[in-house]
C-alpha cells in the first residue's frame, strides 16, 4: 500500500481529564479490534524487554515475573487440570 491507499481507523475516545484516563473508546467496523487483537500474538517476554525503562509496566512485568519462576510441578499441575490444552498440542 502507498501512502495514498492507506486505510485509517478513526476512533472516538471519552476521557476523564480529572482522572487522566480512557473511560470509552468507539471504532467503526472490524479493523480496530482485529488490530488490538493482534497485540495478544507478541510475546509477553518481547514487551517487558521493550519496555524496560518504562514506569508502566508493572502488571506486565509482574506477569511475566510470575511466568517466568514457574516450576515444573506447576506446570504438571495445569496439565492435569487443563486436559484439553495437552489433547490441542
Amino acid at each position: 500500500m502507498n501512502e495514498e491507499e492507506e486505510e485509517k481507523i478513526v476512533v472516538k475516545l471519552t476521557v476523564s481529564v480529572s482522572k487522566d484516563i480512557v473511560c470509552y473508546a468507539e471504532a467503526a467496523g472490524e479493523d480496530f479490534a482485529n488490530l488490538l487483537l493482534s497485540f495478544l500474538t507478541v510475546p509477553l517476554g518481547f514487551i517487558v524487554k521493550r519496555m524496560r525503562d518504562a514506569s508502566f509496566k508493572g502488571c506486565i512485568y509482574q506477569l511475566h515475573k510470575c511466568v517466568k519462576d514457574l516450576d515444573e510441578h506447576a506446570a504438571l499441575v495445569s496439565n492435569i487440570l487443563l486436559p484439553l490444552r495437552s489433547i490441542l498440542l
